[in-house]
């Protein structure tokens, strides 16, 4: 992908240059990644001014703080350097799907159900194999009910041990269970005897919460066994068998979600069977006095809101790293793209026609963060072209950083994503072509690394592939904050390699190779 140097006439003509910014999963504040590329070209071209401040879109008085009318959020400020004119724009994805806030129990559990149901379709997406499409719908659907009964079954259990909290001292030792001695402390829990107890005492909820639990340990057990049984098959016949490989992952990873939350169930549930033994406890030696029953219900409800900040938060903020990434790389039932994937690549697709089509403008640099490099990777290889479509005058070129597009997306679901050869390919020679491909990376991210040869330990070992028309560049210093895969926006060895390297060559009209 090597780009010819320009006429020498047009050598240093002024231009106009658009910066879109696609950031990756998680919790960004808006404006965070914008005010970050603003601040990139103010320290690099000395003499920048801001044209037109800050605008974004659609108008936050008309739309709803959890999802904008269903659609992304463009911000954008024009900046002015001697006879150039740069617009910097952020584009927001995630505000499309949507994020899991336990202040919405009830849209919180919906989207976490969401999750529960696609992961399995992660594999189906290009599988060509409509079988195994189905069976993983149908896998889907059966974590979707399993999860649905451990969340309907947490609070009608502590309601149920709340109304009748025999069960929880007899647990505890305090009620001897029928004429017998109390159980100590180095007694072997008779698990017969407690289901007994259960069954005779008509603890519903109760029961049918430990059944899901069983189901579900049955489910991981199965699954993972299935796939630890095989996968000596697997790899024998690995080009006959590789659909079935992909998808047996994906069951593989969903079973040990379901696994984690049955754990997150357990970690709703144990705290407020704390607080019911703590007031239990305050009534027995204090004769069920009013005070201390107030005491012990305010102790239970600390202790509940203590392991929700140290342990529920945390989880909460996992889910929904996870939801951005499930979320975007799964299909429907059916195999074909979500409706939200579809809006995410309508909507940045129009983006980048419009900027591309601005009056004056000679080139559109597109820079992607971790999954958003794999939605700019879809939709420029899905770009088709449209009757009556604003004419392309200026060229385009992509900055993908921390990018999983081999390192997981390729070597997990094959099927999802070409490789980075025949990727590159395509963007090439797509309706939108790619002219210029940087790919930055830090020698300790986890998740995204070169896309053109493996790296171990920044420049001490490599084990090169031909050319492919991609520019690999290892952030150095590489011990240099920060490290792994997060806060490449706040990253000034990334910023400032994309302003002197990128932007600036192409605002001066130099010759770069490609």
């Amino acid at each position: 992908m090597n780009v010819a140097a320009p006429p020498a006439s047009d050598a240093r003509a002024p231009a106009d240059l658009a910066v879109l910014l696609v950031h990756g999963i998680g919790d960004i504040e808006e404006g965070d990644v914008l005010r970050a590329g603003v601040e990139a070209v103010r320290r690099n071209l000395p003499g920048l001014t801001v044209v037109e401040g800050a605008r974004r879109h659609p108008d936050p008085d008309v739309s709803t703080p959890e999802s904008p009318a269903g659609r992304g959020v463009v911000s954008s400020v024009d900046v002015a350097w001697n006879d150039h004119t740069i617009r910097i724009v952020e584009y927001s994805w995630a505000s499309v799907a949507g994020k899991i806030r336990l202040r919405y129990p009830l849209q919180a559990a919906r989207r976490t159900l969401e999750v529960m149901r696609e992961f399995p379709m992660m594999a189906a997406l290009g599988t060509p194999s409509p079988r195994l499409v189905r069976w993983a719908a149908t896998a889907g659907r059966f974590q979707q009910a399993l999860a649905l009964g451990l969340i309907l079954l947490v609070v009608p259990c502590m309601i149920e041990l709340a109304l009748r909290p025999e069960l929880v001292l007899w647990l505890e030792g305090v009620v001897t269970p029928g004429e017998s001695s109390p159980i100590g402390p180095s007694d072997p829990f008779p698990m017969a005897m407690f289901l007994q107890r259960l069954w005779a005492g008509s603890y519903v909820f109760t029961l049918g919460l430990m059944l899901l639990y069983v189901l579900a340990g049955l489910y991981y057990a199965m699954v993972t066994a299935g796939f630890l049984y095989f996968n000596v098959a697997w790899l024998v016949f690995r080009r006959r068998l590789r659909p079935i490989g992909v998808a047996w992952r994906g069951l593989v990873v969903s079973s040990v979600l379901v696994f984690l939350l049955a754990l997150a169930v357990v970690m709703a549930l144990v705290p407020a069977f704390q607080g019911l033994l703590l007031a239990s406890r305050f009534l027995e030696v204090r004769g069920g006095a009013d005070v201390e029953f107030v005491v012990a219900v305010a102790l239970g409800a600390g202790w509940y809101t203590l392991v929700y900040w140290l342990v529920l938060k945390p989880t909460v903020g996992v889910a929904n790293l996870l939801r951005d990434a499930v979320h975007y790389l799964s299909a429907g039932p059916d195999g074909r793209l979500l409706p939200h994937q579809r809006t995410i690549r309508s909507e940045l697709l129009d983006l980048i026609r419009e900027l591309q089509g601005a009056e004056g403008r000679t080139h559109v640099l597109v820079i992607a963060h971790s999954l958003g490099s794999v939605i700019v990777a879809d939709l420029l290889r899905e770009a088709l072209p449209s009757d009556g479509a604003v004419p392309r005058r200026g060229r385009l070129d992509l900055v993908t950083a921390g990018s999983p597009l081999r390192r997981f997306v390729h070597r997990f679901l094959p099927y999802r994503i070409p490789d980075a050869s025949t990727l590159c390919e395509e963007l090439h020679h797509g309706a939108l072509p790619v002219q210029r491909w940087f790919n930055a990376y830090r020698v300790l991210d986890y998740v995204g690394q070169a896309l053109t040869y493996s790296c171990v330990f920044g420049t001490w070992w490599r084990a090169r592939r031909p050319s492919i028309g991609i520019q690999d560049h290892l952030l150095s210093p590489w011990y240099a904050w920060p490290f792994g895969h997060a806060h490449y926006w706040r990253d000034r060895r990334f910023l400032d390699f994309v302003v002197k390297h990128v932007a600036r060559p192409a605002l001066e009209g130099a010759a770069v190779a490609g």
